[in-house]
Parts: structure tokens; sequence; C-alpha cells
């Protein structure tokens, strides 16, 4: 019997992928199926009738990873878990229970901890929208951290873009809601998010690399996020940095009442958004400078 289930997992050496599979191996039923693709050093990965381990001989990018995976699989519905979040349980049901309504996408959520200052900083700037206390609904833009899939709709638009080492869930989540497919946020498919990221240095490089690649979708999207033409120059993102970084910080703790708690961490976010929004204003002046070679 074919699987109903693929979970992807694309994974770079992450020390904690064993307890990635076992989340999800703790509440899959038989007809499940999962995908892990990339390098293991620490040789976590065990397989066996459900799990595949495709090793891609290098490093790559996890757009790149979970398309080899996709091209593997063979479930209805397919979910893409990030290989350093653990699934709580009921995060499978959860996911499942909208994608056996309708063809569409679904993203579940994040629980934070305290277990990390610099983890915690990072959950929060990167993503603030998905949280597990925020409500259900329809959303924009949905994270690949924790993504399902509905196979029609990834067969609609062709899987990920792999020229973008980040913010390709933007680029896909533009795609499927402009094919016509519905985006939900799912608060109670709940994962833990235990990402290397635990220095100033390097919260402050993954929201750098951020900025670079959301502007690149931004740009090749333009008419959809209506940015301002201030905000479109260069120099003009640049001088503005620090009251976008302001406005940007301001709204998350203000939009949610659940992140008082989290004040302290407030002065690493704002930095965090002047170097999303330095990384963003290069990648304005690149595209600028190409246009005028043509």
């Amino acid at each position: 019997m074919a699987a109903e289930v693929s979970v992807i997992i694309p994974n770079l050496h992450s020390p904690i992928v064993d307890r990635t599979i076992r989340s999800v191996e703790s509440q899959a039923t038989d007809n499940f199926e999962i995908i892990v693709v990339g390098l293991d050093r620490h040789g976590l990965i065990n397989t066996n009738n459900h799990i595949t381990f495709v090793s891609t001989g290098r490093s790559v990018y996890p757009s790149v990873a979970r398309n080899i995976g996709l091209d593997r699989a063979v479930g209805q519905y397919v979910i893409f878990l990030d290989a350093d979040c653990v699934a709580a349980p009921g995060w499978l049901d959860a996911l499942l229970f909208h994608l056996r309504q309708e063809p569409c996408a679904v993203s579940g959520s994040m629980h934070l901890t305290k277990d990390n200052f610099w983890i915690l900083c990072d959950n929060i700037a990167t993503f603030h929208e998905y949280l597990s206390n925020l409500p259900r609904g329809t959303r924009p833009y949905l994270p690949s951290f924790s993504l399902a899939i509905h196979r029609e709709a990834l067969l609609a638009v062709g899987g990920f873009d792999e020229s973008l080492p980040t913010a390709e869930d933007l680029d896909l989540s533009i795609r499927i809601a402009s094919a016509g497919y519905k985006l939900y946020f799912e608060p109670t498919a709940v994962v833990y998010h235990y990402p290397e990221r635990r220095s100033a240095i390097s919260v402050f490089a993954h929201s750098s690399v951020s900025g670079q690649n959301s502007m690149r979708v931004r740009l090749k999207y333009g008419p959809i996020f209506r940015m301002p033409s201030i905000v479109q120059n260069p120099l003009g993102l640049l001088a503005l940095s620090p009251v976008v970084a302001a406005y940007v910080t301001l709204k998350i703790f203000l939009g949610d009442p659940h992140l008082w708690i989290y004040w302290y961490t407030s002065p690493i976010i704002f930095l965090s958004k002047i170097a999303w929004c330095l990384s963003a204003s290069r990648a304005l002046a690149d595209r600028q400078a190409m246009q005028s070679r043509r």
C-alpha cells in the first residue's frame, strides 16, 4: 500500500534529527513514510521500512533538499518539517485535518521556550506571526519549518525555488495562493524549535540572510507586496533602517500581548531588524546594478 502521508525532513548535520524523527513516528499511523534528505555526520538517522535517508553528498539549500524529497515522496499529503524541530503530540492530526477537507496548504505553530536567550530572540524575530498562542485562520504566507501541502497544490506550482537559500517558503506561498489554494495557520499543530543559533553573531547573520532573500522575493512579486517607493530604493531603505526596525519591533510586541513577558529580547530583535534592512538594501542595490548593465 502506498503511503498516504510523506514527511520530508531536510537535514544538514542536525544534532537533534533523531528526536525530530521520533516525534513524527510516535504519532504517525502505518500508512506513512519519512524521507530525510541531506547530510548526517552524527549518524543519527536509522532507516527502516518507513524511514528513508537520501544523502546529497554535499551541502545543499533546504529548497533543493525538499524538492529531492518531493521527487521520492508518494503520499497524497506532503509535510515538510525542519530537522531542528520536534513535533508535539497531536501535530500530525491537526495538519491532516485541513488537508483532508480540501486541497490546500497549512502551517503548524511554534511554541516559545526560554531554554536559550539567543534562540528565543531568533524565534520571536523570525516566527512571531506563527506562535502557538495565536488564533487559527487563513494567512497570506506560510513558513516551511512545519508545512503541510496537498499533493495537488504542490504539483500545480512545481515545488520550491531552488535558487533561494532562504525565503523559499515565502515564494512558494505566493505561488500556491495565486493558483487558487487556501493557506491556513493551525496553532494546535505545535513544534518546538531548537536551531543552532546560540549567539548574537548567528542571530544577526540569520536576519541578514533573510533580508537579502526576502527582498529578492518581494522584488519578484512587486505588485503583491506594494512596497513604498522609498524603501524600494537602496539608499532610502538604508537611511530609514532604524525607523523600519523600530516600527517592526514595536508592531511585534504591541500586536501580541503574550510576548510582553519577553520584553528583554526587544533590543536584540531591533538590531536583528536593522541587519535585515541593511541586507535587503544590498539586494536592492544589486538589482539596480544588474538593471543598469542591461
